[in-house]
């Protein structure tokens, strides 16, 4: 399994306390927002976060991806 997507919107790749990332992943400068997300599902971790453990999994439908994103804005917004 992989960090928890718990307040994921804001937050430096790499930033979960005491997950085994990479340290591909660690020295990224990447912040998760829309923009990133969108572009991780439409080109796929293996472009966008090498390094990490997620499998390559891509939605080329933008309306999908954009779904998503709205999804996951209110699943994992911080109470």
């Amino acid at each position: 399994a992989g960090p928890t997507l718990y307040g994921v919107f804001g937050r430096k790749v790499g930033a979960v306390e005491d997950y085994p990332y990479s340290q591909e992943l660690l020295d990224m400068e990447l912040v998760w927002n829309e923009d990133t997300i969108d572009l991780l599902f439409k080109e796929g971790p293996d472009v966008v976060t090498p390094g990490s453990k997620m499998p390559v999994q891509r939605i080329k439908g933008e309306q999908d991806r954009a779904d998503l994103i709205s999804y996951l804005k209110r699943a994992t917004k911080p109470q």
